[in-house]
């Protein structure tokens, strides 16, 4: 019987009118058989900090620096947790109507499927995303369809929409991606301490630029840099 892995999928900047310079998808997988053990953890680390509210980027804060470095090295000492992202830097040089049949959805439907897609271990899958709005359920149809068709039968096993405030890992995925979205931005001012030092505890922590892609065999925090042709 293969193996089941849950991912819990969340994005940043990825509309195609925000203005925002990157784009970036990333993805917290967990063990099936670990991730009730792993998500009552994070409840319990949360509960000691007295911080039992949404793990989220735009709302960190100096004060619980202490809660986001104990989270952080948790992450890194579960076996049974990894994290995925892809990061575009240039988002200007996404190219819609020459590649996409002029339809911002297909390339975000495109890299929901690189950052997921696996072609050969025998693992089976179960995927989340959070929920962003109401075309939540069409985008898990649509993703469910490629990676069938591209994957085969079976591997995909599960797609559902979840929210953000319920679960610990699409907030620890969102946490990562924020940290990532930060310090790749060229166009804002990198004045909060808080943020800077997350960004230097999790470099520290995974050996990595953030903002880098890192080797093809990392697999606690690999990195993708997703270079698109002007």
């Amino acid at each position: 019987m293969a193996d089941i892995r849950r991912i819990y999928i969340d994005e940043s900047c990825h509309l195609e009118g925000d203005r925002m310079p990157v784009m970036c998808v990333g993805a917290v997988y967990v063990e099936e058989t670990s991730w009730k053990r792993i998500a009552a953890k994070i409840k319990e680390i949360k509960l000691l900090h007295h911080s039992p509210t949404e793990l989220k980027w735009n709302k960190v804060s100096a004060s619980r620096m202490a809660l986001y470095k104990e989270l952080i090295d948790f992450f890194f000492r579960q076996n049974a947790l990894s994290f995925r992202v892809l990061l575009i830097k240039h988002k200007e040089n996404i190219n819609n109507e020459r590649y996409n049949k002029g339809d911002h959805n297909i390339f975000y439907y495109k890299t929901m499927f690189y950052l997921i897609r696996d072609y050969q271990s025998q693992n089976a899958y179960k995927v989340y995303m959070d929920i962003k709005d109401c075309q939540g359920k069409a985008r898990l149809d649509k993703l469910s369809e490629v990676l069938e068709k591209v994957c085969g039968k079976g591997k995909y096993v599960h797609f559902q929409n979840i929210r953000s405030e319920e679960n610990q890992f699409i907030q620890l995925a969102d946490f990562f991606i924020g940290a990532i979205v930060y310090k790749q931005r060229n166009d804002i001012p990198k004045t909060s301490r808080v943020k800077n030092d997350i960004i230097d505890y999790i470099e520290q922590k995974s050996g990595y630029s953030i903002t880098e892609s890192t080797p093809p065999w990392e697999k606690k925090f690999r990195i993708w840099d997703f270079q698109l042709a002007k």
